[in-house]
């Protein structure tokens, strides 16, 4: 090989290696400039009444994500912090009765009767709800998200927080767990 078609072949080759860092540096960048999302612990929530289930995160998300009815709901706190979940009825609604086809369907009847609902921390601190002032009201939330992005498992709130304009300060619980349905007996 002649020494002119060397110097071109060195030339090509670090040219090659200028691009492959080049490239390189413009990956790290944009890897960098976008953040990922976190990946979010998986929980369950149980749900005790008369038909008890233990709802995981998919669960849960998969009714909020529904678009036959929109179970999804945001609250927007004092703040400025926007808090996103479901009502609470809808998750009462899936342990109140057998329910047909859709089994989240809210029994208002038995509500009207009377029965007690009960929201237990992972710290084992509770709040007890009568079922007339759930009943239908989208202002008593069981938030997963905050400001867009689930709640950190590292947090106060994981995996769940009950929020709402129905709700006082005190009433606001983080760390959810357990809901209980109470229904007297006759």
């Amino acid at each position: 090989m002649s020494f002119e078609r060397k110097g071109r072949f060195r030339r090509k080759i670090a040219l090659i290696g200028v691009v492959i860092i080049a490239v390189i540096v413009v990956g790290v960048a944009l890897w960098q400039a976008f953040p990922r999302s976190p990946a979010v612990a998986d929980w369950t929530l149980v749900l005790v009444g008369p038909y008890s289930d233990n709802m995981t995160r998919a669960s849960f998300e998969s009714g909020l994500n529904c678009q036959a009815a929109n179970h999804g709901v945001t609250w927007t706190d004092s703040n400025n912090n926007v808090w996103f979940g479901m009502p609470l009825w809808y998750l009462i609604g899936w342990i109140d009765d057998k329910g047909d086809a859709n089994r989240m369907e809210f029994n208002g009847t038995l509500a009207e009767q009377g029965y007690t609902v009960k929201v237990i921390t992972g710290q084992e601190y509770s709040e007890s709800f009568n079922s007339s002032t759930i009943a239908r009201n989208d202002n008593i939330i069981l938030a997963d998200r905050l400001n867009g992005v689930p709640l950190p498992d590292t947090g106060q709130y994981w995996p769940l927080r009950l929020v709402g304009s129905g709700l006082s300060s005190d009433e606001m619980l983080g760390n959810v767990v357990e809901i209980q349905m109470i229904v007297p007996e006759n």
